[in-house]
């Protein structure tokens, strides 16, 4: 893509963008829109280009895409403040990832907890996986690709979680209704088949 999409501060929370381009935009918990990922594809980028021009107050601006040239993609290792002072913008992209990056939003911590920890660290601090923050925020700013090149055990840890349900097989056998009416071997016998049970 030739150039990077951005929000400026002048949203005031009409939606428009998010109901053009829903992959691209969305509203964060104060109802302003923010982008949570650059477009990838010609089609994300058409509905995004529409999002701009719906805008009734502009709010939607473009760059040129040499900006995010450079623009290295940002790992588990990374200081977390380092990055947001870099890319400030990316704090509600988090929030949304969860609510308890909103703590990143009070200067006291943010200047002290975040200079500190890592995204790994963050990982554990909110549940949320490492692989889902990385892919994230690096989707924002437009290098997945990039991040591709440098985790790719994440892609592949992350791809293995999504098709997991294609591997799985449904749970069943057939009981009788003496087996809810005297059920006193019941428990034992059912922990046994749940044991052999085979992955997925």
């Amino acid at each position: 893509m030739d150039k990077i999409f951005k929000v400026s501060e002048e949203c005031i929370g009409c939606q428009a963008c998010v109901g053009v381009a829903p992959d691209n935009f969305e509203m964060n918990g104060d109802h302003v829109a923010f982008l949570k990922k650059q477009p990838q594809t010609e089609e994300e980028l058409k509905k995004s280009e529409e999002a701009l021009d719906i805008c009734p107050v502009g709010a939607i601006y473009t760059e040129a895409a040499k900006i995010t040239n450079d623009i290295e993609p940002i790992l588990a290792k990374d200081n977390i403040k380092e990055v947001l002072d870099k890319y400030p913008e990316l704090k509600n992209v988090l929030v949304e990832l969860s609510p308890k990056f909103k703590r990143l939003q009070k200067p006291a911590l943010y200047n002290t907890l975040a200079r500190f920890a890592s995204f790994k660290d963050a990982s554990k601090l909110t549940g949320v996986s490492i692989c889902e923050i990385l892919h994230t925020i690096n989707d924002y700013l437009g290098v997945s690709k990039k991040l591709l090149e440098k985790a790719p055990e994440c892609i592949t840890a992350n791809q293995e979680s999504e098709n997991i349900l294609d591997k799985s097989e449904d749970i069943n056998w057939e009981e009788s209704v003496e087996r809810f009416i005297l059920n006193d071997d019941t428990l034992p016998e059912l922990s046994a088949k749940i044991t052999n049970l085979k992955p997925q």
